[in-house]
């Protein structure tokens, strides 16, 4: 494969980076994912079907329940690009219909189901409004089968399709190729396919397979080197030990292509043991401790050329000294595919609490320190970032809900021109009909 010199754009102060790009909202290939999306349906009706014989589970179609919801939200945000040099500031508004559902197609196999579309609208960076309808309306959709094969078997398929809008670490690449730094949205559709058997081996004994398909297909050209396809098989088994005591052993395989040179394709191993300890009747205890290592090829013309290998680790504390308040410690690191390089190490440290003292009212605290870097390659970065949150929910009777969040961040980068502040504010109303 041939060698592209990249160049790297910094934005200038006062600078509207975002007229740089075009957008051109399905060439993603609707049809890509609709099979993905049929495949995952026919498979799920098929194991329905095939677990549902007269002998086993005669009976009529059961119950169809509906939920439907609308929910319409305020937020404030200061810098909605995520920017250092050239932060940009909106009030957006976003309205949201979604029906929920439960089919109790027979005694023992069941239809989950979650539909929805919402529409979003910025009010001063009117260019991230579509003009299309297509990607105006918000798509959301998740639909859970659940199989009991035996008594002791259940196989559930899922298949979920949502669109996600944020502001995000990940750098663009415009058609000269140029990286953008300072995008206002990375918009992307995520379709996931998946397949889980739970085995109840004994008593005290469990196992999980499980095997999934997501399609990632970012919606503007310049994040187009981020369309990829990723296949994650793993397997665990957990046991009880005694009353309070659970143990485990994970392993999880994943194969991570991308549909453009610019990253390189690779595959991922993790394999550890979990434990989780019930130590007192208000103290609980999680933890996780395991190695993963990567693979990756040289194609791509980020310059990472690294094949990373890690231990993994994650604790928990969860404490509940009062029936009104809980809180919860955690500290953890984890590896993951990079969008700017081929993997992404971070540490993490965080404590949230909620108080429900109020009869009707929570009131969530949250603090979290993150500790980045990257492994390799021609924008690889260390970093740090402080996230501080409170919301407060209360429910007005049994239809109409209300909460409110706030957060502010900031990120501290060795790159200058990726660190950034920001100040998020969230009302959210939502009434179920």
């Amino acid at each position: 494969m041939s060698t592209t010199i990249i160049s790297v754009h910094r934005p200038k102060t006062g600078e509207l980076v975002p007229e740089r790009f075009t957008v051109s909202p399905f060439r993603f290939s609707l049809k890509s994912a609709a099979k993905v999306r049929t495949f995952g349906l026919i498979l799920g009706i098929v194991i329905f079907a095939a677990g549902s014989s007269p002998s086993l589970h005669a009976g009529k179609l059961g119950f169809l329940s509906l939920t439907p919801e609308l929910q319409a939200s305020a937020t404030y945000n200061s810098n909605i690009n995520t920017s250092a040099t050239n932060a940009l500031d909106d009030f957006i508004v976003h309205v949201r219909l979604q029906v929920s559902g439960n089919w109790a197609m027979t005694r023992y196999n069941s239809l989950d189901f979650r539909l929805g579309a919402g529409y979003q609208h910025y009010f001063k960076n009117t260019q991230l409004n579509r003009t299309r309808l297509t990607t105006t309306i918000v798509p959301d959709m998740n639909l859970e089968f659940s199989i009991r094969v035996t008594d002791y078997l259940q196989i559930q398929v899922v298949e979920s399709l949502e669109l996600r809008r944020d502001p995000t670490d990940s750098v663009g690449v415009d058609e000269s190729g140029n990286f953008v730094f300072d995008a206002l949205q990375y918009d992307r559709l995520i379709n996931n396919v998946s397949m889980t058997a739970n085995w109840d081996m004994n008593p005290r004994t469990a196992s999980q397979l499980s095997l999934r398909r997501q399609d990632v297909f970012p919606l503007d050209d310049i994040f187009d080197s981020t369309r990829q396809i990723q296949w994650i098989a793993s397997a665990n088994i957990r046991r009880q030990f005694g009353s309070r005591y659970t143990g485990g052993l994970t392993y999880t395989y994943t194969d991570n292509r991308y549909q453009r040179s610019y990253l390189n394709n690779g595959v991922s191993h993790y394999f550890g043991p979990n434990f989780t300890a019930q130590v007192t009747p208000n103290i609980t205890l999680a933890t996780n401790l395991g190695y993963s290592w990567q693979k990756f090829d040289r194609g791509g013309e980020i310059g990472d050329n690294s094949d990373p290998k890690s231990v993994i680790w994650g604790l928990e504390m969860r404490h509940t000294p009062d029936p009104r308040l809980t809180y919860v410690v955690s500290t953890s690191r984890t590896q993951q595919f990079g969008l700017t390089a081929n993997s992404t190490y971070m540490d993490r440290y965080g404590v949230s609490a909620i108080w429900t003292g109020f009869r009707i009212s929570d009131v969530r605290l949250s603090f979290s320190r993150d500790e980045g870097r990257d492994s390799g390659g021609l924008l690889a970065e260390d970093y740090y970032r402080h996230v501080f949150g409170v919301g407060l929910s209360h429910d007005f009777g049994p239809n109409l809900g209300a909460s409110f969040q706030y957060r502010y961040s900031v990120k501290v980068s060795s790159d200058e021109f990726r660190d950034y502040r920001q100040h998020t504010a969230v009302l959210n109303l939502t009434y179920r009909f």
